[in-house]
């Protein structure tokens, strides 16, 4: 572990369990590892999974995009570098950079956090753990890993609805929700397969709108469309009954 207290980086070799047929990181892998490095350092920073419990009050992953430039492949080894970049209304950004072991740039990824109640379910101002005198720039890099920050995602009315999934144990995390990273595990198992062995996946987005939990039962729906520069976009989206818990945008460059 490397940290400049603003900044925090961890080493990595990528495992063969986290890696597809085309023994490249699996996007899922890829989220597992951004989602723990971003809870160490705000551990590190003194507003961790612990330190916020004890306001009754969690993080919560809202938006999140990533581009990918050189996927890593099994037995890489990756740094992987995090820092907090500063508010974006009540958004708190946070930002990663994933490089190979020569120092190439292999992803980039930008992130979007609310702090919310744990009872209540309101949001809660960073601004608000802070000791008195105390300012958010002292916790802040303003360094941008992708310029601006994920999108809001719209899915077209005309999407096709697939198949259904029920909730499990193996989809929660230590909140009891689906783990933010099983939302793109979902996405991309309902992919065509010729789609993810022909094609490059270059960036994706991912809204998470609502949680789930055991027992829910989450209907996907599906909707492609062609890009400019040979890009498909394939639009994948996760509903429970009328609501959106969750969209997806994968975007793959087509040989």
């Amino acid at each position: 572990m490397e940290s400049s207290v603003k900044t925090y980086q961890e080493n990595y070799r990528v495992n063969s369990y986290e890696t597809d047929f085309k023994m490249q990181m699996k996007p899922f892998a890829l989220l597992n590892l951004a989602q723990e490095i971003a809870y160490q350092h705000a551990t590190e920073l003194g507003f961790g999974y612990d330190d916020l419990m004890a306001s009754n009050v969690v993080w919560v992953l809202s938006r999140l995009y990533v581009e990918i430039y050189d996927n890593p492949g099994w037995r890489d080894r990756i740094s992987i570098e995090t820092w907090h970049k500063g508010q974006d209304r009540l958004f708190s950004v946070r930002d990663f950079i994933v490089r190979k072991s020569g120092g190439e740039i292999a992803a980039a990824i930008t992130s979007s956090w609310l702090i919310i109640n744990v009872e209540s379910r309101r949001i809660h101002r960073f601004e608000r753990l802070l000791k008195n005198e105390d300012s958010v720039d002292n916790y802040v890099c303003r360094r941008d890993a992708i310029a601006g920050t994920a999108e809001k995602l719209e899915l077209s009315p005309d999407a096709e609805n697939l198949d259904s999934h029920k909730v499990k144990y193996s989809d929660l995390d230590l909140n009891g929700h689906v783990n933010n990273a099983k939302y793109i595990e979902w996405a991309m198992d309902r992919i065509d397969a010729d789609i993810i062995k022909e094609g490059i996946l270059k960036s994706f987005c991912i809204n998470f709108n609502h949680e789930a939990v055991a027992g829910d039962h989450i209907q996907f729906r599906r909707h492609m469309e062609h890009g400019d520069n040979g890009l498909l976009h394939v639009f994948i989206e996760g509903v429970r009954g009328d609501v959106s818990v969750f969209s997806v945008r994968l975007d793959y460059l087509m040989s």
